[in-house]
């Protein structure tokens, strides 16, 4: 039974027409490295369905494993300049922030502010001339009740970050957080982090559990943590940071989301 199993496995690995599976990048990539893993152990199609909760073919299977599927990326709300604009223009993924994030479109923008002397120009220079997104999910309008879909991601502002550099560090390095995007803010001396809640909380629970958790973790950036943004429908500026962090996986699947 065993020798069956593991001839059924790789038979489905190897030998299965060209098909395009459209599945979650965590999901798909945890999948795949798992096929690998395991190419020389018994297995059945319905072994690995069972494990990760998913309904797959032969077919299926084999794509995975040669990284030739689409990638379903959460979406969430992006909003043009100012603030007061409250009506998303475009729903975009996290990769793609990343790239507009790390290009040059806010590079001016991003060192104009950072030029200018704090106060109230300052602050209206921001709300006037930043884009800026909606984590939590894709909305109608920048309002709680307005929400159509929510994206699974909560973002965690830190402020006036002593080391910014080694606080960020600490956090991409936390395999408890598990970090999927983190960068320097307009004022430079601030955070954002982009976390998953992969256990499906309510978003006040699982805003509430990981705070508690940093300022427990890492006491000496507990003042930095920027409590409002605790709200699913909160904003966050876009700005330029050519250092911005992304987890590695959603690079790795890249090529398999243009397939």
């Amino acid at each position: 039974m065993e020798k069956e199993k593991a001839q059924t496995s790789r038979a489905a690995l190897g030998s299965a027409p060209v098909k395009i599976t459209t599945i979650s990048a965590q999901t798909g990539l945890s999948i795949q490295n798992w096929l690998k893993e395991n190419y020389f152990n018994a297995f059945t199609i319905d072994d690995v369905n069972r494990k990760f909760d998913v309904s797959l073919t032969d077919d299926d299977i084999f794509k995975i494993y040669k990284g030739n599927f689409r990638v379903n990326y959460p979406k969430f709300s992006y909003c043009k300049a100012p603030i007061k604009n409250t009506i998303p223009s475009k729903e975009i993924d996290l990769l793609q922030l990343f790239k507009a994030i790390t290009g040059t479109h806010y590079k001016q923008i991003t060192e104009t502010y950072r030029s200018m002397e704090p106060g109230e120009v300052k602050g209206e220079f921001k709300k006037t001339y930043f884009d800026y997104v909606i984590f939590g999910g894709t909305f109608t309008e920048r309002r709680i009740t307005a929400i159509k879909n929510a994206s699974g991601y909560a973002c965690f502002d830190f402020d006036h970050v002593p080391a910014p550099d080694t606080l960020k560090n600490l956090l991409i390095n936390d395999s408890l957080l598990d970090a999927q995007m983190c960068f320097t803010s307009p004022s430079g001396d601030g955070l954002k982090l982009i976390l998953c809640n992969n256990d499906h909380l309510l978003y006040d629970r699982f805003y509430s559990l990981v705070t508690n958790y940093l300022k427990n973790k890492y006491p000496a950036f507990a003042s930095s943590i920027d409590g409002k943004t605790k709200d699913i429908a909160r904003a966050c500026f876009i700005c330029y940071d050519p250092n911005c962090y992304i987890k590695p996986q959603y690079l790795e699947l890249c090529q398999a989301n243009k397939n």
